[in-house]
């Protein structure tokens, strides 16, 4: 039986039908990949907010105290700086695991930004320079780590509403608390621009989105952030979400209502953990 040979003509409608079919399906795979990428990271959002709920229950309420006022500015009262007192560091022994400290997302891979403040310069922090391996993706908001004393989960007035932790640069975050109200629609940037590779979006001051956009452009604001045009949070109830960047204002972040009473008990001394990846 005589084969019947293909024509170019044939041949190159083939070719047209597999090129057409590579450019429908692309950008599905594509949204696919960055929808698994935003899974796994609200996982280990989820299992780092778990940890940090276990080392409150452990320790009476208590957040840990690392704080950059103490330690960096204030050199802690007099009393030692260790950097295994990181909060990266102190819920350690509750994950066990380095890998649910990072957003498989993250393009920065910062380690602890803050480690060299310590008087150790980091080399008992677990997520510092001396091991460039263990980055870590997300941010605690400082205002739990109530300074050299620590907070309480009892001093915050609605958890649900409270930042606990989010996507970001640098291990600490602060979203500039205004009881007041008059700032709540401006944008927290260290948080909603957590992927900026140019390293001056995160840095902003906090403005409202109308600005940012009319001097950034929607588009390169999108990019900078994680996950697809939003960033992950975790409130201090233990609930976590992504959000769009828009909607990262300090209204959304922090209660009006929220007490600044500190803790008057000291946080307790921790030992660097070893790591299991």
């Amino acid at each position: 039986m005589k084969r019947k040979r293909v024509s170019l003509f044939e041949g190159g409608v083939a070719v047209a039908v597999i090129a057409l079919l590579a450019a429908i399906l692309a950008p599905g795979i594509a949204q696919e990949k960055k929808t698994s990428l935003t899974d796994i990271a609200l996982s280990n959002i989820k299992q780092l907010s778990l940890a940090m709920a276990m080392y409150n229950q452990d320790y009476d309420e208590l957040y840990p105290y690392w704080n950059i006022q103490y330690y960096c500015k204030g050199g802690n009262h007099g009393a030692p700086r260790d950097s295994a007192s990181f909060w990266t560091d102190v819920i350690y022994p509750y994950t066990d695991k380095v890998s649910v400290y990072r957003d498989p997302a993250d393009v920065l891979r910062w380690n602890d930004y803050w480690s060299g403040c310590s008087d150790d310069s980091g080399a008992n922090d677990l997520f510092g320079p001396t091991h460039p391996a263990n980055y870590v993706s997300f941010g605690l908001n400082e205002w739990l780590t109530g300074g050299h004393k620590g907070n309480r989960l009892a001093n915050i007035p609605e958890p649900v509403n409270t930042l606990m932790l989010a996507d970001s640069a640098p291990q600490l975050v602060n979203s500039l608390p205004d009881p007041t109200g008059k700032s709540a629609d401006l944008i927290v940037a260290g948080i909603a621009f957590s992927n900026d590779a140019g390293n001056k979006l995160m840095w902003l001051k906090n403005q409202s989105a109308e600005k940012l956009i009319q001097k950034y452009g929607q588009e390169r604001l999108d990019n900078a952030t994680r996950h697809h045009g939003g960033d992950l949070v975790a409130f201090a109830d233990g609930h976590s979400k992504w959000m769009p960047w828009h909607k990262l204002t300090i209204g959304n972040l922090e209660p009006k209502s929220r007490s600044h009473q500190k803790s008057n008990l000291k946080s307790p001394a921790h030992t660097t953990p070893t790591p299991q990846n």
